[in-house]
């Protein structure tokens, strides 16, 4: 393959920043009209769907298949997307967000204001964005349960696991943490995602028949276990490669 010129990765890259924000105008105006609750499954996809465990490099290993296929990685994006339909501050969701989750979350998630917004109602809103999220197409999705929100049939399901030393040295690596606030940081994030997956999907978060594909980042380098993730993407969307010129087409 073809390595990039340098113009050609920043034509590319305008032309994602582009394409993301005509798709958030879009799921905007969609969410302010009045709409079936679930959109047409078949008219969903392809994405792919991150799920991982804190620290095991899920973020890393988003990005580069993000980048790999020319498809935007959306994290923090949906979240926002959600605060903006609500007209909330988005920092006030990271008290009802599982991804941004620690020990405060299920203190003052039960005590916010009613009026403001409860954890029904940000779930409620979540499904819709991904599900038009996932009517766009060809997005790659970091966390948020979109694998249990989403068809299967219609992405791909993809957890990153670690052994815990490893989540440890992430951890500690990202937030400047000493061993200890970094292993209570990893058990307070595993808790509340497998508390929040199983009160709104009745599922086990660890049970890898929910996933089309575990890896192990500590048995492998994040790099290989993206490429065989892009390569499964490739076989079973072959029509959809990237165009390398800089003309993605949603990317």
């Amino acid at each position: 393959m073809t390595t990039p010129s340098v113009d050609a990765i920043v034509t590319r890259l305008a032309a994602r920043s582009i394409s993301w924000d005509r798709m958030r105008r879009r799921i905007a105006a969609a969410l302010a009209c009045e709409r079936p609750e679930h959109e047409a499954e078949c008219h969903m996809g392809p994405y792919v769907a991150v799920a991982r465990q804190r620290g095991a490099g899920g973020i890393e290993l988003a990005r580069r298949v993000g980048a790999a296929l020319g498809w935007p990685v959306l994290d923090r994006e949906v979240v926002d997307l959600v605060a903006a339909h609500l007209h909330v501050n988005p920092s006030m969701m990271d008290l009802l967000d599982q991804d941004a989750a620690n020990w405060v979350t299920d203190v003052l998630g039960d005590l916010m204001p009613h009026a403001v917004i409860t954890r029904d109602t940000y779930t409620h809103e979540l499904r819709r964005v991904l599900q038009l999220l996932a009517v766009h197409g060809e997005v790659v999705f970091l966390g948020r349960d979109a694998n249990f929100f989403l068809p299967h049939e219609r992405g791909l399901a993809v957890r990153v696991v670690a052994a815990i030393g490893d989540r440890i040295a992430r951890v500690r690596a990202r937030g400047g943490l000493d061993e200890t606030r970094a292993l209570d940081e990893i058990k307070d994030a595993d808790r509340a995602r497998a508390h929040a997956v199983s009160h709104a999907f009745d599922c086990d978060v660890e049970d890898p028949l929910y996933y089309d594909l575990v890896v192990n980042s500590s048995r492998r380098p994040i790099e290989e276990l993206a490429d065989v993730v892009v390569g499964l993407c490739r076989t079973r969307w072959p029509h959809r490669e990237p165009d390398l010129a800089g003309t993605p087409g949603s990317g």
